[in-house]
């Protein structure tokens, strides 16, 4: 994967030598990513026209009834707040930011199973930007993005999140395309073109859901990576300026509501208040003790990344608790991989100065960084809320998927490579068959 070329004459690229631009996939290359994105298609499709609607606690479609009352609320033209859904026991998604539900509501006469798909496109685009990132990163290599895009078209709950009527999926995909972006910067420099379009992703992830703030500290990651690697500080600062001016205007009226109606930018304080009847972490640290509690967090939370679901009657008479695969075994072999990835991971890394060029590097860093910040939220919002849902790390399924990828294909020599590759999305592809007849059993 090492790309050492001669120093470009291309203005506006802060780094030298550069990384080849990718060239057009050949042979049945040609085919991986529409294959891929046909597989996701077909199982997101069975799966949200199987899967019963009108729940809050189906798993692997959670609080989906209640995205559908917002999206009819905007529907019906209002825009609720905490005041108008007070007593509604399926309106606590009030706090969200817009423009989902906007764009969803556009679907509202189709039906609710309509509704879901519009988190299908969306689940295409976040996969086909998955495959985009690949390529910039790996240009020579056509295995790895193909490895990565595989893993999250074939991820089971992966699946299920992104084809229930949900913010998740916009969100993942907003996600995507800024670090794309950034990764494209890596090579060509942070234009002003290219601050106007993160500025624009940033702008409409603050307008799709709060957790696109940490989009922001990313953002800034990156500015230092550049300015480290050699583009101008006044450069830098000048579409910086450029980047988070437009995501100012495009979301910050959002923000200005908030501080009219609650008296904060972010309902904090009135959603905490909202919530407070919900299952919270202190509850379950006295009972069991911190020791307890994060063992049960940490087992639920993994296994629900990979495989969870739940039933009519588990959504309603069970409160919602996960349901898992009847095949144990399957989440031994999850882990058994996660640590297989994270050791290939490892050895690239006392390698990486020999292996990647100075924009892959950089590139790496921001996968890391990404997947380092999300999970701190989420770690964040455990220790006040029990909500134990691996989808919550899905914003950072591109870094995620690429990271797995990397790490699990070093393991392996050259000619191994596409054998272990195409073996482990063909078991993915059997343990999502599986999962698909177990939720719709």
């Amino acid at each position: 994967m090492s790309h050492k070329e001669d120093p470009t004459t291309a203005t506006g690229a802060p780094l030298s030598p550069l990384d080849p631009e990718p060239t057009p996939l050949e042979g049945a290359w040609r085919f991986a990513l529409p294959i891929l994105l046909a597989l996701y298609l077909c199982f997101a499709t069975f799966h949200a026209l199987t899967t019963p609607t009108g729940y809050t606690g189906l798993q692997n479609a959670p609080d989906e009834a209640a995205h559908v009352f917002i999206a009819k609320e905007f529907h019906a033209g209002r825009y609720p707040t905490e005041q108008s859904v007070r007593g509604n026991t399926i309106g606590y998604e009030w706090h969200q930011p817009p423009l989902y539900y906007f764009v969803a509501a556009r679907f509202v006469p189709l039906g609710d199973k309509a509704l879901r798909f519009v988190s299908v496109v969306f689940g295409l685009l976040a996969l086909a930007l998955i495959f985009r990132a690949g390529r910039r990163l790996f240009p020579t290599d056509p295995l790895l993005p193909a490895v990565a895009t595989g893993f999250a078209a074939l991820l089971p709950s992966h699946i299920a999140i992104t084809s229930a009527v949900s913010n998740d999926a916009p969100t993942e995909a907003l996600f995507s395309w800024a670090i794309l972006l950034l990764i494209y910067s890596y090579r060509g420099g942070f234009t002003a073109q290219r601050a106007v379009y993160l500025g624009v992703a940033i702008g409409l992830a603050l307008l799709t859901k709060a957790t696109a703030l940490l989009l922001i500290p990313i953002t800034l990651f990156a500015l230092i990576l550049l300015r480290k690697n050699g583009q101008a500080t006044r450069q830098l600062l000048t579409n910086a300026l450029i980047c988070f001016g437009i995501a100012s205007l495009i979301s910050g009226g959002w923000f200005v509501r908030n501080g009219f109606l609650y008296g904060e930018f972010l309902p904090l304080h009135s959603f905490k208040q909202a919530f407070a009847g919900t299952a919270q972490a202190s509850d379950f640290v006295k009972a069991e003790g911190w020791g307890g509690y994060l063992s049960l967090v940490g087992q639920w939370t993994f296994q629900s990344f990979w495989a969870v679901y739940g039933t009519p009657e588990s959504a309603t008479k069970g409160k919602g608790l996960p349901l898992f695969l009847p095949y144990p075994a399957l989440y031994g072999i999850f882990a058994g991989w996660v640590l297989a990835v994270l050791a290939g991971v490892a050895r690239l890394h006392f390698k990486a100065k020999e292996m990647f060029s100075a924009v892959q590097l950089m590139g790496l860093w921001t996968l890391f960084a990404t997947i380092a910040l999300v999970a701190a939220s989420f770690a964040g919002f455990l220790l006040t809320y029990f909500q134990t849902q691996g989808r919550y790390l899905y914003p950072a399924m591109l870094p995620i998927a690429l990271c797995s990828a990397m790490g699990w294909l070093a393991l392996f020599p050259e000619k191994s490579k596409r054998i272990a590759g195409f073996g482990f999305l063909a078991f993915m592809g059997v343990v999502t068959l599986l999962y698909l007849l177990v939720v719709t059993a």
